[in-house]
């Protein structure tokens, strides 16, 4: 029981790093591109858009080198702990230069604009890389990781709830008036909280992650050094970690249709904003409550990759239902909101079974490559949001959306976007997670095989 109370005590102070770091990224996606077009900065909509689309598209090419870098750089104070601090201190700089005000012609505010944006999402993910890496050194057994992965998403969810409630108010009263100048305010405040969020993490992470050796490059080829290229093949190869990331993108695409045309179904198919606000709101609700019973589930079905399965079938047969039966706004958006249990239990497991793909890569190959691998953790959230524009493009275009002419075909396209599409992609994203080899069986054998081999070395380390 104390070591239970030990570990809520880790959990809840690494679920809120998640839930203030988290309104980084509420900020940008909610308010960026309206601070680009304000009449204190006076870009067009399309210079706005081109700026953010660019910088996004780096953004997600850095994840790789990001974790090739944490694996390669192994700076004083631990393997993972050095980035928290790093990277929270510039993410909270640049994201606040990124909604400054400044003076110059519209190419200097793009260049300026797309830069400070792109280095603080740079050292964000430098930040984040790390707090993913830092959960199979604070929770060793799977229950542990699921534990932690539950505190981290209900502490996620509260602080998008709590972004949603406080954001607008704050940036009218830093604003008094003006277009675009309260948001600089509101980042201020939020750049103070990204660093406090990572600093008590630095702090904490002391008993897990700690190294007084001297900052260092790995060079050279060793066991304990592959090459790039020994990285990138190892991890294509490895089946856990292929199955996984793709099962995690496919299903993460299902969550990104339904969450970019959300907006069009309830303004087009039902025509109440009223009821899209209850939507927003209770589908927050639901994913704190179901985040608290998550343990208890994962350890009913014995194990995350289990959970998965549960949630995401859950997920998509709840979209069956509301294509068939949700035909009134009550309705389909009751249907919606348990739709959102599903959601919730694949979603506070995933960051779990994601640090065992990282010991069943060790297990493999023999080689620690949690820096790179971690990298990738956050890839299929990325790519979400790719899958959520096109979506919007694609699909809208292939109905014939107009908003000035909403046919029945056109209302019966939108319902089938929101609701049968990802219906069929949560299909195929159970398929590819029955493929993954993480059950908790596997991965006790696999922890008891890496601490075997570890005390042999050991071992003859110290006959030498």
């Amino acid at each position: 029981m104390k070591m239970l109370k030990k570990l809520d005590i880790v959990a809840i102070r690494y679920g809120f790093t998640q839930m203030l770091c988290t309104m980084v990224n509420q900020v940008s996606t909610n308010f960026f591109s309206v601070f680009l077009t304000s009449t204190v900065i006076g870009l067009t909509a399309l210079q706005a858009g081109s700026t953010i689309a660019v910088a996004s598209a780096l953004d997600a090419i850095s994840l790789p080198v990001i974790g090739l870098i944490i694996q390669k750089v192994r700076l004083k104070g631990g393997y993972f702990r050095p980035y928290l601090l790093l990277g929270g201190a510039v993410v909270g700089i640049f994201r606040l230069l990124s909604f400054t005000p400044i003076q110059g012609n519209a190419q200097f505010k793009v260049f300026y604009y797309g830069a400070t944006y792109l280095v603080a999402f740079i050292a964000y993910n430098f930040a984040f890389t790390a707090y993913n890496g830092t959960i199979p050194m604070m929770a060793k057994s799977p229950q542990q990781r699921v534990r932690l992965s539950a505190y981290r998403n209900a502490l996620n969810t509260g602080g998008k709830f709590i972004f949603s409630l406080c954001a607008v108010p704050i940036i009218t009263f830093f604003g008094r008036g003006v277009d675009g100048k309260g948001y600089t305010g509101l980042v201020a405040i939020i750049a103070v909280l990204t660093f406090f969020a990572f600093w008590q993490l630095w702090m904490l992470d002391k008993k897990f992650d700690y190294s007084g050796e001297p900052t260092h490059i790995m060079k050279g080829k060793s066991d304990e050094n592959p090459s790039f290229f020994e990285l990138l093949r190892y991890t294509i190869t490895s089946r856990a970690f292929v199955t996984w990331t793709l099962a995690s993108i496919v299903k993460y695409g299902a969550s990104a249709c339904v969450t970019s045309m959300a907006a069009y179904y309830y303004l087009y198919v039902i025509g109440s904003k009223a009821m899209y606000t209850v939507y927003l709101s209770a589908t927050t609700g639901i994913m704190v409550v179901t985040s608290l019973f998550i343990p208890f589930v994962s350890k009913l079905v014995k194990g995350g990759r289990n959970t998965t399965i549960l949630g995401v079938t859950w997920y998509g047969l709840c979209f069956v239902f509301a294509y068939f039966f949700g035909k009134t706004d009550v309705s389909f958006t009751a249907i919606m909101v348990v739709a959102y249990v599903g959601y919730s239990l694949f979603h506070g497991v995933g960051q779990a079974v994601f640090s065992s793909v990282a010991e069943y890569t060790e297990w493999k190959t023999g080689k620690d490559m949690k820096g790179f691998i971690m990298g990738f953790s956050s890839i299929a959230a990325k790519f979400s949001s790719a899958v959520g524009g096109l979506v919007v493009g694609i699909g809208l275009t292939a109905i014939g959306f107009n908003a000035e002419a909403i046919t029945p075909e056109v209302t019966n396209g939108i319902r089938a976007l929101m609701s049968l599409l990802p219906a069929v992609v949560c299909a195929a994203s159970v398929g590819l997670t029955f493929l993954c080899p993480l059950t908790d069986k596997n991965i006790k054998m696999i922890q008891q095989e890496l601490e075997e081999r570890k005390q042999g070395k050991n071992a003859a380390g110290a006959a030498e």
